[in-house]
């Protein structure tokens, strides 16, 4: 069974000045449309508070695809191009929310120890 997974990427990069390069927007559809056969792209706004305490707010690409229910493999694999973007868009990290897992925020550094605990819960479950 398929379920909605939804990634968001910032429209300016970290620094907040420079847009976000549409060749690497291009590779993260094709990397999406790889995993799932499709998406559908919206934008939109949000607004978080860092660490620190300081408020932002950002227009946002919003990139929702489909995947398997109850499938580590597509969670890895949907983290690992999460890592990818948050290094290519210079982020500190990317929100995704996934069946598998909910909302994350994924860090350049984050993904293989998700796995690791989406890998433990999948046995759990069985």
């Amino acid at each position: 069974m398929l379920r909605p997974a939804t990634m968001i990427i910032p429209k300016f990069l970290n620094d907040g000045i420079t847009p976000t390069p549409d060749v690497h927007l291009t590779e993260l559809a094709r990397k999406l449309v790889a995993l799932s056969g499709g998406l559908t792209l919206t934008e939109g706004m949000g607004m978080w508070v860092s660490p620190e305490g300081d408020e932002f707010c950002e227009e946002n690409y919003i990139f929702t695809f489909a995947v398997p229910h109850d499938s580590v493999s597509s969670y890895v694999t949907v983290s690992e191009i999460a890592q990818w973007a948050a290094e290519v868009f210079d982020q500190q990290a990317i929100y995704i929310d996934t069946p598998v897992r909910g909302v994350e925020f994924i860090s350049r550094a984050s993904v293989e120890a998700g796995a690791a605990e989406a890998g433990a819960a999948e046995v759990q479950a069985a």
